[in-house]
C-alpha cells in the first residue's frame, strides 16, 4: 500500500473518531515517520497538504447565538407614589431603564415589557455562564413578578426568574398583582435571579 493510499484510508478512519483537527495532526506524524526511500518527502508533503485541505472544507459547527433578551414584570402604583422607574440589568450592567406606568390596581392590565436585540446586550449573554438578571427599583411601587427570557438561535427560549411573589418561579404570567394576598410595596430595592448554584464553575 503506497503512502497516498494509506493516508486516505487513515483519514477516513480518524476523522469520525478524533475530529478533523486531531486527525490532520496524526496524519502529519504518520506521513513524516513512514516516508519511502524514493520520493518519500514529496509524497509525504503532498499527502499532508491534501489532508489539511480536506479538513478545511468541513463545515464549522453551528453556534447557539443569543437573538434577544426580553424583560417582563407586573408592577403598579409607581405613578401614585411619585413616579418610579426600573433599571434592567444583566450581570450587574444596566441595559435599559423604563418608567413605572401603571396606576394603583390589583389588575393593572399591562406588563412592563422590553425586548432588547442590540449587540452590547447580546454580548452579555453569549456563551455558557451563570449570568444574573436584575430589576432595580428607583422609587416606590409594588412589584409582583419579574423575569428575563433569552432567545437563542438553536436552543430556543430560556426563562430566568428574577422575582415571583406568587411562589411559582415565573411559570405563570400572573395578571392579578394581589394574587393570594402576596403583594408588597417596596422602595429602592434590587431584585436578582435566578438563584442557582454555580455547579460547573462557569
Amino acid at each position: 500500500m503506497n503512502l497516498q493510499t494509506l493516508v486516505e484510508k487513515m483519514r477516513g478512519t480518524l476523522r469520525p473518531a478524533v475530529g478533523a483537527g486531531v486527525a490532520a495532526l496524526m496524519l502529519a506524524v504518520l506521513t513524516t515517520s513512514h516516508m519511502s526511500a524514493r520520493g518519500g518527502v514529496v509524497a509525504a508533503r503532498a499527502a499532508v497538504a491534501d489532508a489539511v485541505d480536506g479538513d478545511a472544507a468541513l463545515p464549522l459547527p453551528a453556534t447557539d447565538d443569543p437573538v434577544s433578551v426580553r424583560f417582563r414584570m407586573n408592577e403598579t402604583c409607581g405613578p401614585n407614589f411619585g413616579g418610579a422607574t426600573y433599571d434592567l440589568k444583566i450581570g450587574g450592567v444596566t441595559v435599559a431603564n423604563v418608567p413605572a406606568t401603571n396606576t394603583c390596581s390589583c389588575t393593572p392590565g399591562a406588563f412592563v415589557d422590553v425586548t432588547l436585540t442590540d449587540a452590547a446586550t447580546l454580548a452579555l449573554v453569549r456563551g455558557p455562564s451563570c449570568t444574573t438578571y436584575s430589576v432595580t427599583q428607583v422609587g416606590h411601587s409594588y412589584v409582583s413578578w419579574a423575569r428575563a427570557d433569552v432567545t437563542r438561535s438553536i436552543s430556543g427560549t430560556e426563562t430566568n426568574c428574577i422575582l415571583d411573589r406568587t411562589g411559582r418561579n415565573c411559570a405563570v404570567l400572573e395578571t392579578d398583582l394581589c394574587y393570594n394576598s402576596t403583594h408588597v410595596d417596596t422602595t429602592n430595592l434590587t431584585f436578582t435571579g435566578p438563584n442557582l448554584p454555580d455547579a460547573n464553575g462557569d
